[in-house]
């Protein structure tokens, strides 16, 4: 089965005022970052071995106001996962946004409808986070939602059941490594503030060794089974 490498992105620029978690400004990165990971993927595609998918979490306005020109400078395509109570918020896409981005051949994904840890929620909430998220995406962007990003990338055997009960034609992880393209549960590697471009050219020019792909695979497996 031929591999892809998926990218996580979240916030492109100065993180807004909606960002409220301490932790979230470091998977921010610079216009000129993003801009320098766009032009490394269009450089290296042709000749790589190794497709390379792009996404966003959270639905930052940033996805609208910058990501969106800037991937169609390159012809590059995308998938958005938002989260659905935000939708119209400050500081995020609003139902317009959502409508460009589709209209600009983008796709929208779900992040679930509030932005939290689905390990930690019942039935009925996960419900909420799962299925309620998704039909209120979809009536607001105007367009089918079959793929889910997982918050924070913490799932469980009792997540997974509940995603597969939604029939969606895949779930995206935060677990890195690489996807293999037919694969229902697909893992990315998140690109944060910190990383280089030298560390983002050698990401995407090259293949991570036999031990970074058993580890990542190791850490799936144990998410897919703990309960």
């Amino acid at each position: 089965m031929p591999a892809q490498l998926i990218l996580g992105l979240h916030g492109i620029g100065s993180p807004h005022h909606g960002v409220t978690d301490d932790d979230e400004p470091f998977y921010w990165v610079s216009r000129q970052a993003f801009v320098s990971l766009l032009q490394t993927i269009v450089v290296t595609r042709e000749g790589s071995k190794l497709p390379v998918a792009i996404t966003f979490d959270d639905g930052n306005e940033s996805d609208a106001l910058i990501a969106l020109p800037e991937l169609a400078k390159r012809n590059l395509k995308a998938i958005f996962f938002v989260v659905g109570a935000r939708i119209g918020l400050p500081h995020y896409l609003d139902r317009a946004a959502l409508r460009d981005l589709v209209s600009a051949g983008m796709e929208i994904g779900s992040h679930g409808m509030h932005h939290c840890d689905w390990r930690k929620l019942d039935s009925m909430m996960l419900h909420v986070e799962i299925d309620a998220a998704r039909r209120r995406i979809e009536d607001l962007c105007g367009s089918a939602v079959t793929k889910v990003g997982i918050p924070f990338g913490s799932y469980d055997r009792h997540v997974l059941q509940q995603l597969h009960a939604e029939r969606l034609d895949c779930v995206y992880t935060s677990d890195g490594g690489l996807a293999q393209s037919d694969a229902w549960l697909k893992p990315r590697q998140t690109i944060c503030s910190n990383a280089s471009e030298a560390a983002m050219k050698s990401l995407i020019a090259g293949y991570p060794s036999l031990a970074v792909r058993l580890r990542c695979r190791t850490a799936i497996m144990y998410k897919k089974l703990r309960g």
